[in-house]
């Protein structure tokens, strides 16, 4: 098989493998992170995967000992270098060398086992007692660590070693042929797991009512013996289980048992058990379409036995129908016909004489319209804040609050909103896409004095595209350079400081680490509307920060990103410190109740040049965005995503986001954006479009 990442998350998740290799939950989760992290995909390693791989095509990176090899290296060598044409994994903490050795170990053990599901294909073979024997092995390797759920197991393997032993003692002229049956081991795996499928727990006598199949109830009289399904072709099933059944596994031969007469040996025993009632059902009408149906050929032998040996009475016909069904008159008395509950259109007739519930499924329909499970508002009211005597805030935190107020709100009130765990792509890049690129350039920008492909093997895609790939990484990495140093040699260097807003509010800030006209920085990623936001952000603080009064105007925040540069300019301190006031406005109100004014949305013309139109009515009102503005506001807000294959409950921008939609269910989302929007929008955003531009 592919052995890829979720089946082996899955097996490693079962409770039994968890108490061999003595691993916990959280260790389980650790380990599969460490693997994802560590680029596992597919395959166990090279042998294996060259199974699956075209002649010539020798990358083997992404298997499981790929993944291995690299967080063992990375216990010696704990940072991204490549030693040994190995690349080292540089997050490995001291907590996981035990979790990697046991990796290791579980590595040693599915290598020991590799070729054990193929070897019929490879043209090896071992006997039938040879596979059970090293089951048996298996198993008690598990039940040596205390795994106490395989017990069933180990009984039907030992259970089929002494079916053939016992077969092979009593048939000494055939001892050396039942010795020696070989079969692959996939076929045991699934006549064990058959086996197991077929054990009814029921099928013993219980004292009250026993359920099992037919041909597996024990031996006994019963006062009431109820057969059920003997439709045509529901039975005689043709998928009863029969132990090592060789019929299936090879060609038929003269002497094969007949399969139909088992089954009506099964039937006879059971009818022969019944001491006083034999109840005996089968659909006679298709569900579909209402046209008769016959029942199982066995059963039809049974009636037509019955007709033969039951005298009729004298002048009856030979046959009489009911409902379309024809009875042998002398049977008539044995049939009951049950009508379909409640939908059956002769429950509606006049004369109606049978029971068809109808007190009951009309409490059911009433219980189904009652309105009490309808869901109410539950952000109906401000949430109280505590004021603390002194309060630090964290300039990038806080910037992602104001830029994303759903967070925030949701942060305040203690609440996680979990939305849907990202499936792991169980297929190697066979070529890079947007964001493998960014992955290349922002790695490049990290680590300009390790240029090397080999540093990126967890990244690049397969086979010979990986030189590509890279050359393309390095020509994007040249053209941000270069248009990097139109505004300056190398990126500015930065610091933390603190800011002092009020006597109990401080900021961490980031801030040019030296004194400086222009603060330039680079991005590896695009200039879509919240990073347009978070630079204009840091261009205020950083304003209001140097407190330079009416000064500053010539200070420019540059941002180089991977498609445009934006730059910021053109105001002074006292105005950045102005510009603040209605971002820490919203920082307090968001805290207590939701704020529909995602920067992702406000500010998505910037990201084709574009700009809103803002009216007013009144001089005394406030400033608001013009009717065809706010059309395309809303425009993105309802936005489905039916033609693309964007997230959309990932996008901040549209009301499906995952965080809009648990706070503004069952209430008026346009309402609560319009809202927003009439009160802040141009206090907050019309700045940005005033001083903020992109080259």
């Amino acid at each position: 098989g592919r052995f890829s990442f979720d089946e082996f998350a899955d097996w490693l998740g079962l409770h039994a493998t968890q108490q061999r290799y003595a691993l916990e939950y959280a260790q389980v989760e650790r380990i599969l992170n460490l693997l994802a992290d560590a680029g596992f995909k597919r395959g166990l390693d090279a042998e294996h995967l060259k199974r699956s791989l075209c002649d010539g095509d020798d990358d083997y990176r992404y298997s499981f000992k790929f993944a291995l090899e690299r967080l063992a290296l990375g216990i010696a060598i704990p940072e991204h270098a490549t030693f040994n044409q190995v690349l080292s994994y540089a997050k490995v903490q001291p907590g996981d060398f035990e979790l990697i050795g046991t990796l290791i170990q579980i590595y040693q053990d599915l290598n020991e086992r590799r070729d054990w599901l193929i070897m019929h294909e490879q043209k090896k073979s071992h006997t039938v007692e040879y596979w059970l024997q090293i089951l048996s092995q298996d198993i008690i390797e598990f039940e040596q660590a205390g795994v106490a759920a395989l017990k069933t197991a180990r009984e039907i393997v030992k259970k089929q070693e002494r079916m053939l032993t016992l077969a092979s003692y009593y048939a000494e002229t055939e001892t050396g042929t039942l010795r020696k049956i070989t079969l692959p081991l996939p076929y045991i795996l699934d006549e064990i797991q058959r086996t197991l499928e077929n054990q009814t727990a029921q099928a013993e006598p219980t004292g009250q009512i026993t359920f099992a199949q037919i041909g597996q109830i024990r031996p006994l009289p019963y006062r009431l013996i109820v057969m059920l399904n003997l439709d045509a072709g529901q039975f005689p099933n043709r998928d009863t289980h029969v132990p090592f059944d060789l019929m299936d596994a090879l060609r038929q031969q003269l002497g094969d048992r007949s399969r139909l007469e088992d089954d009506q040996g099964a039937f006879l025993d059971a009818l022969l058990l019944a001491q006083e009632n034999l109840w005996l059902f089968y659909n006679g009408f298709d569900v579909n379409d209402g046209e008769v149906r016959d029942p199982s050929s066995i059963l039809q032998e049974f009636r037509e036995h019955l007709a033969l040996i039951v005298k009729p009475e004298p002048n009856a016909p030979d046959r009489e129908v009911i409902e379309g069904i024809e009875i042998p008159s002398q049977l008539k008395q044995l049939y009951h016909l049950h009508y379909l509950q409640p939908f059956d259109p002769k429950g509606f007739m006049a004369e109606n004489r049978y029971i068809r519930y109808q007190d009951h499924w009309f409490n059911v329909a009433m219980q189904i319209q009652q309105a009490s499970g309808v869901l109410k508002p539950w952000a109906n009211i401000s949430y109280p804040l505590e004021i603390p005597d002194m309060l630090v805030l964290d300039s990038h935190q806080w910037i992602q609050d104001v830029t994303f107020p759903a967070r925030l709100y949701l942060k305040t009130l203690g609440v996680e909103n979990l939305g849907n765990v990202g499936v792991l792509d169980q297929n190697e890049p066979l070529l890079l896409d947007g964001l493998g690129r960014y992955t290349i350039r922002h790695f490049l920008q990290q680590n300009e004095q390790q240029a090397q492909p080999e540093v990126l093997l967890d990244q690049l895609p397969v086979g010979k595209v990986q030189y590509s790939a890279w050359q393309q990484g390095i020509f994007e990495q040249e053209c941000l350079l270069e248009r990097l140093h139109h505004y300056a040699p190398a990126v500015t260097q930065t610091t933390q400081r603190v800011w002092r807003i009020a006597k109990q509010l401080h900021m961490n800030i980031t801030v040019p680490k030296s004194e400086t006209q222009d603060w330039v920085s680079m991005e590896a990623s695009s200039a879509r509307a919240k990073r347009r936001a978070k630079v204009w952000l840091e261009y205020l603080l950083w304003l209001a920060y140097l407190n330079e009064g009416s000064a500053g105007t010539e200070r420019r925040r540059i941002v180089v990103f991977s498609d445009q540069t934006v730059i910021c300019k053109g105001i002074s301190s006292e105005q950045a410190r102005q510009y603040l006031q209605p971002w820490f406005k919203i920082w307090r109100y968001a805290q207590q109740q939701p704020l529909v004014l995602p920067a992702a949305l406000l500010l998505k013309p910037l990201e084709k040049a574009k700009a809103y139109q803002w009216e007013t009515t009144n001089p005394t009102e406030k400033i608001k965005l013009d009717e065809k503005s706010y059309a395309e506001l809303l425009k993105y807000w309802n936005e489905t995503g039916s033609f693309t294959a964007i997230d959309m409950t990932q996008n901040e921008a549209c009301k499906l986001h995952q965080d809009w939609r648990f706070i503004l269910q069952e209430q008026d989302a346009q309402a609560l954006l319009q809202h927003a929007c009439d009160e802040f929008a141009y206090d907050l955003y019309h700045p940005v479009f005033q001083f903020q531009h992109s080259e």
